[in-house]
């Protein structure tokens, strides 16, 4: 049974019965353990309790039975494992929307394979609630009637239920107007003579109710009939009546009263389960269609006649036990059919597909099967023979190949030889390769046309196939026409056909191909980076020659290793859980701790991409050690310089405080005194000194990323306003105007003081190298997230070749070392937008002025 699917189309017979067996029963089948657990359940549930199947399988048939029907079930059920077989009962079960229907279930408990243990309960159910209806409807109209004589007080109007009360005396029935309807009458018609009501039951059940009236009235055998009525347009209507008897004081027999319903739809239900029952038994017995009932483990438990027909068994063997698939399947196809088999058990089915089973005497067929699943074990398995039809396809695909190589000799180059090695054929291909003329080459030998073959490999391999009878395959160079050919030879009785195609092509792209490799594997050999290549397992696979050197480690130790042998030992589970980060990611880069085989520790920045190749991870490492040694020494070099820096400036700071002091303190005593010139140099001259010293002791801070800066929330619209008065304050003082145009919005997270500093210091700039007296623009604007502060001037501009400079600590152009000053300001003013995380940028033209703009990123907004 089940083997693996070879892809065809399901038969029309195979579909027909798997719809059958699943689609055609209108009352619920159901599989049930000994507790009452739903194991299976047919489709029908959907129309009688609005579930799915697989919302009741695994739940017990009790969880769904109305509480008043719970205990008297418990005991009386036929789900329960001590009822004889068969057993049929009746109560009422909820449906998924919360009502109530009643059910009427036949169940048969169902034995194990070769024991007396029964293993489970198959039920049939179906909806009796009309029926239920009716014979609530006659108990109440019986009740009524005890009461009273009188027929209107036992009428009931209700729905489709229609009640008579027949005088036996006089042979009138009095019906309601919903029977009245029921039989054809006009609702107002109220009375139905004895012939009217005899002639409206078709001949065929007249029999039938005489005998139920004359049973009921002899011995009070209940009333309960299903028959048929003449309507007046020539349709049938099936009625389902109970009845009773009311008897005088003698127990003389004086009316049969009784209620009656339309039954016609589940009579037709009915009619048609029956058809579909038919069909599936004649699908079944159809000769041609095999059927057999298997459980996973290799049992077959039924089968029909046409399989054991085809597979030479009898049903008395098949009784016996003697029949399995795992028995009947040829070794060479079990794995397909073990895969089959967990197919089945996933998907509940399998997909049409062909195997070969062997036969009571040995003989081999192929067949093609479909599966489906009954339960969790046991399925149904429809298997057409296709044996005969196997062997004439294989008879026309070796039809099919001798056209196929017929065709890809014309597409190809192609000729023939006879017997004697002579041209038979050739087409224009092969006039093209071996740039010859047919004409010239038919009815000549080969090793006559083409002497620089003899001996060749095309010599070796052509004699081979002839001598012997086998085809050949190869590719050879052939020099004298500077080609390389693909050949394919076929002996035949007649000589030798060849068909071959130009490589040449192909041959050099391959040649190619191997020289880019061995180019790559030389730049992967001698590159100064460890390349390692680890498959999904962590394990490296391919390493170069610095991978080596840089763990300490030989090639063949180092293949198979993985990661974490070649790190600490405490950060081993963080080289790990890295590991599974970089493969969900694909990508990572970074730096990391290597311990090398000696025990050093070295330090790699690593560049990694994952699936490269397939199922490869590529992983690029550099030692940067000593890289990371010069940083931290550089680190400290500049913390000592700032320290130094420090100490000077301090140092400074005091007597330049003293030496000014002292002069302002002259200058205020002795105004108009010879001096006084000197002393105000003095005062001028310490006060650079003194800016001079903080811009350093800035820089000096700035190298050692210790600039101390109050960064705070701010508004655009605040610092704007800040810097353009101070702004102006400084362009008046340098005896010029200044001009803004500021607009922007948002928050930087900044230090105010030293932004403003830094664009005082390009105001300052403008105002000292700019047009004398010229106006200077200050600007402003939001441009992609970042806050775009500008300024402008007219005058003669920066040169191209000092614009890379100017930045540079100390430097002045030739320009500007006619004004005064330490050519430190924009270096102070760059240093302040990077520790901003932002830039200072210059555009000049010579002769038409220069922007400097200072960008700094604004603060998303939440």
């Amino acid at each position: 049974m089940t083997p693996q699917s070879y892809g065809r189309q399901p038969s029309h017979e195979g579909e027909e019965l798997y719809r059958l067996l699943t689609e055609t029963s209108t009352d619920m089948i159901s599989r049930h353990t000994s507790e009452g657990v739903y194991t299976y359940v047919s489709p029908a549930c959907r129309s009688l309790l609005g579930y799915e199947p697989e919302e009741l399988v695994g739940h017990s048939a009790y969880e769904f039975f109305h509480p008043d029907d719970l205990e008297h079930s418990s005991t009386t059920h036929s789900l329960m494992p001590h009822h004889h077989d068969p057993n049929t009962v009746s109560y009422r079960i909820r449906r998924k929307d919360g009502s109530y229907i009643w059910f009427e279930t036949s169940s048969r408990r169902v034995r194990g394979p070769g024991t007396d243990e029964y293993i489970e309960t198959i039920a049939v159910s179906r909806d009796i609630t009309d029926r239920k209806r009716v014979d609530v409807e006659l108990r109440e109209s019986q009740e009524a009637l005890g009461k009273s004589e009188q027929f209107h007080r036992f009428a009931v109007e209700a729905g489709r239920i229609g009640t008579w009360d027949l005088d036996l005396r006089t042979e009138e029935c009095l019906v309601s107007p919903e029977m009245a309807e029921l039989m054809g009458f006009s609702r107002d018609q109220a009375t139905v003579p004895g012939p009217q009501w005899r002639e409206s039951i078709i001949p065929e059940d007249r029999t039938l109710m005489a005998s139920a009236l004359a049973a009921s009235i002899e011995n009070d055998t209940p009333f309960d009939l299903e028959f048929r009525i003449a309507l007046k347009d020539g349709r049938e209507r099936w009625l389902y009546s109970r009845a009773g008897v009311t008897r005088d004081a003698s127990g003389k027999a004086l009316r049969v009263h009784g209620a009656s319903i339309d039954v016609t739809e589940r009579k037709r239900a009915e009619e048609n389960l029956r058809e579909s029952e038919g069909r599936l038994r004649r699908a079944i017995e159809i000769e041609t269609v095999g059927v057999i009932f298997f459980t996973t483990n290799g049992r077959i438990t039924d089968a029909n006649d046409a399989f054991l027909l085809m597979s030479g068994y009898s049903r008395e063997e098949l009784a016996e036990g003697l029949l399995r698939w795992d028995e009947m399947t040829p070794p060479e196809w079990m794995p397909q059919s073990v895969k089959a088999i967990e197919e089945f058990r996933l998907t509940g089915r399998t997909i049409p597909y062909e195997k070969e089973y062997v036969r009571k005497d040995g003989s081999r067929w192929r067949a093609l099967f479909a599966a489906t699943r009954l339960d969790e074990e046991e399925g149904v398995e429809f298997i057409i023979d296709i044996t005969e039809r196997k062997r004439a396809e294989e008879a026309l695909q070796e039809a099919s190949e001798r056209i196929t190589n017929v065709l890809e000799r014309i597409t190809d180059a192609f000729f023939a030889v006879d017997s004697r090695w002579r041209f038979t054929y050739l087409n224009r291909q092969a006039e093209r390769i071996l740039q010859r003329r047919r004409e010239e080459l038919l009815g000549q030998s080969l090793w006559q046309e083409f002497p620089d073959a003899v001996g060749s490999r095309f010599y070796e391999k052509y004699h081979e196939a002839v001598e012997s009878g086998t085809s050949v395959h190869f590719e050879e160079f052939y020099e004298a026409l500077n080609h390389w050919v693909e050949v394919h030879a076929y002996p035949s009785g007649e000589g030798l056909t060849v068909y071959f195609r130009d490589v040449t092509e192909r041959k050099r792209a391959r040649e190619a191909l191997h020289e880019s490799e061995q180019r790559l594997r030389a730049v992967f050999d001698s590159t100064l980076d460890a390349i390692l290549i680890a498959n999904d397992d962590r394990e490296y696979t391919e390493v170069n020659p610095a991978a080596c050197r840089l763990l300490g480690v030989a090639r063949k130790d180092l293949l198979g290793s993985r990661l974490e042998d070649f790190v600490p030992e405490a950060e081993k589970e963080t080289a790990r859980e890295g590991w599974r980060e970089f493969l969900e990611k694909g990508r990572m880069e970074g730096e990391f701790r290597l311990r090398r085989t000696d025990g050093a520790i070295r330090i790699a920045e690593f560049r990694a991409k994952a699936d490269f190749l397939p199922g490869r991870h590529l992983s690029v490492l550099r030692d940067i050690t000593e890289r990371k040694r010069a940083d931290e020494a550089i680190a400290e070099v500049l913390r000592a310089r700032t320290e130094f820096m420090a100490n000077v400036s301090h140092e400074l700071r005091t007597p330049l405080t003293v030496i000014r002091g002292n002069a302002e303190v002259g200058l205020e005593l002795g105004r108009e005194c010879v001096h006084e010139e000197i002393l105000e140099e003095i005062v001028r001259e310490s006060g650079s000194m003194s800016r001079m010293v903080e811009d350093l002791l800035f820089l000096a801070r700035s190298d050692s990323d210790s600039i101390p800066l109050d960064k705070q929330m701010v508004s655009v619209a605040w610092l704007l306003a800040k810097l353009a008065q101070r702004a102006g304050a400084l362009a008046r003082k340098r005896g010029t105007s200044l001009q803004t145009t500021l607009s922007g919005e948002g928050r930087l997270r900044c230090d105010a003081q030293s932004i403003e500093q830094a664009v005082l210091v390009l105001v300052d700039n403008a105002a000292k190298y700019g047009m004398p007296g010229g106006p200077i623009t200050l600007s402003s604007s939001n441009h992609q997230r970042e806050l775009v502060i500008e300024v402008t001037d007219r005058g003669p501009g920066i040169p191209p070749e000092e614009l890379p400079q100017i930045f540079e600590r100390f430097y002045r152009g030739e320009k500007s070392s006619r004004e005064p000053g330490s050519g430190l300001g924009l270096a102070i003013a760059k240093s302040i937008a990077e520790a901003h995380d932002g830039s200072v940028e210059t555009e000049s033209r010579p002769g038409e002025g220069t922007r400097m703009s200072l960008r700094l990123p604004l603060v998303n907004s939440l």
